[in-house]
């Protein structure tokens, strides 16, 4: 069941952050609490690295 959950939400996470120029390896804080709250405000207040290149 553990290997279902990560296909089924980090494998698209990760896709999701390798598109906004961030490392794939952010994923991993989805599965691990608090820590995923914490992720998700980084990156709601920092300056996506791929927008940072094109603007």
């Amino acid at each position: 069941m553990v290997i279902v959950w990560l296909l089924a939400v980090g494998l698209p996470l990760s896709k999701i952050l390798k598109r906004i120029g961030f490392s794939g390896w952010w994923a991993i804080l989805a599965f691990i609490p608090l820590a995923n709250i914490i992720g998700l405000w980084v990156l709601a207040v920092t300056a996506w690295p791929k927008e940072a290149r094109n603007g």
